[in-house]
């Protein structure tokens, strides 16, 4: 006579287990697949972006089209061009067409690449000289760092020989420094700085004075 064994299942302890493996794998995984899912959705929306600008200066060129505002109305009513975030177009400032969502930033009027704050610094005083490594704000806004005492007292760090006794560092902000002509890139600045010329934006890769303008030696382009 033979004796059937007993089909053994899964104890409660065992599936608490398994269940509590799989509830610790999903949440490392599903935050960076909302990540790559999100990156994705960018891509496609710059991509279409891109596009409608292509077709614009297309037109542009053959006289079909009048503005950038006007034809962006026109596409996206005839042929829209959606952001897959659900975010809606405008034109900037700079003639570029932005996304509510991947572009908050600029719609906001904030850079979307931005420098060290040093807040609460104080402002520089002409005639006082500052030992090495001091900061101050310029006239112009920008945070300077003293390179050395000598030349402190007579070069005002927002001036057209700022490069004496000073070196450019960042903004009371945190924003990206603006430089609105091909004269005052010529400054010495750190390493890492930001600014923004001619509406792009460029990090000094070298700690010199500058000799070339944004674009050029001594210079990254990041946008």
């Amino acid at each position: 006579m033979k004796i059937k064994g007993k089909n053994k299942g899964f104890t409660l302890i065992e599936l608490v287990i398994v269940i509590a493996i799989i509830g610790i794998l999903a949440g490392l995984a599903i935050p960076r697949f909302l990540d790559y899912l999100e990156e994705s959705r960018k891509n496609v929306c710059i991509a279409n972006r891109a596009e409608m600008e292509r077709e614009y200066a297309y037109n542009n060129a053959k006289g079909l089209a009048n503005d950038l505002k006007t034809f962006l109305e026109d596409s996206t009513m005839h042929n829209p061009a959606v952001c897959p975030s659900q975010g809606t177009y405008s034109v900037g400032d700079n003639d570029h067409i932005l996304c509510s969502v991947h572009d908050a930033d600029l719609i906001a009027g904030n850079d979307p690449y931005g420098n060290n704050s040093f807040a609460g610094t104080d402002a520089y005083t002409s005639g006082t000289t500052y030992a090495k490594g001091t900061k101050v704000v310029g006239s112009d806004g920008i945070i300077y760092e003293s390179v050395n005492a000598y030349n402190t007292s007579s070069y005002d760090p927002a001036g057209t020989y700022s490069n004496y006794g000073w070196k450019a560092v960042g903004t009371t902000n945190g924003k990206a420094i603006e430089i609105s002509d091909t004269g005052t890139y010529q400054r010495y600045y750190e390493v890492g700085v930001v600014v923004k010329f001619k509406g792009e934006y460029y990090k000094s890769t070298s700690s010199t004075i500058k000799t070339s303008q944004p674009g050029e030696s001594g210079w990254e382009k990041l946008s």
